[in-house]
């Protein structure tokens, strides 16, 4: 079970919601609402089309995003409600403009072992030479590929501060 589920479950919408087909059928049901998350039509960015993995929209990296990664590789975009609102002026005021919102942060390693235990256990098998493996491959990987596997290595304060300073303003309140 995910938020947006949990969320749809409390407006009465009783079925698992995984995709933007089910937020369409939720928006039949509460008129004027806004949702959260992939089912919030209200969040804009500078550069948001299609992600190329889903039905879902991707905000993509601006020009000024450094450093640019290489387009068509999938690290140059993130499914919109997984984009850093810091690396996206038009998307933090979207979080801003007549909305309460919130930032939810987990402890790094234990966010980091749900990554690996989500998409990659399987593929690895569980010992620790294949976490060993994965973390040396994704430190790596990531020092050039911030956007990497839809955003899920951004550093929390992206989302949390303004420019990801955690002295600057916050950018959900």
């Amino acid at each position: 079970s995910n938020i947006e589920t949990r969320i749809a479950d409390a407006f009465g919408y009783h079925q698992v919601v995984e995709n933007p087909g089910d937020c369409i059928s939720m928006r039949k049901i509460e008129i004027g609402v806004r949702f959260w998350g992939m089912c919030d039509d209200r969040l804009k960015c500078e550069i948001k089309k299609g992600c190329g993995w889903s039905g879902a929209d991707c905000c993509y990296v601006n020009k000024s995003f450094e450093p640019q990664p290489k387009g068509n590789t999938g690290d140059d975009r993130c499914s919109f409600w997984h984009f850093p609102p810091a690396w996206d002026p038009k998307l933090a005021a979207a979080y801003n403009n007549n909305c309460e919102c919130f930032v939810v942060v987990r402890e790094p390693f234990s966010r980091f072992m749900s990554h690996w235990r989500w998409r990659h256990l399987g593929k690895t098998g569980c010992s620790a030479k294949a976490l060993e493996k994965f973390t040396k491959d994704k430190m790596e990987k990531l020092k050039t590929h911030a956007l990497h596997e839809d955003c899920h290595f951004v550093p929390q304060v992206q989302y949390a501060f303004q420019n990801g300073d955690p002295n600057a303003p916050r950018i959900c309140k």
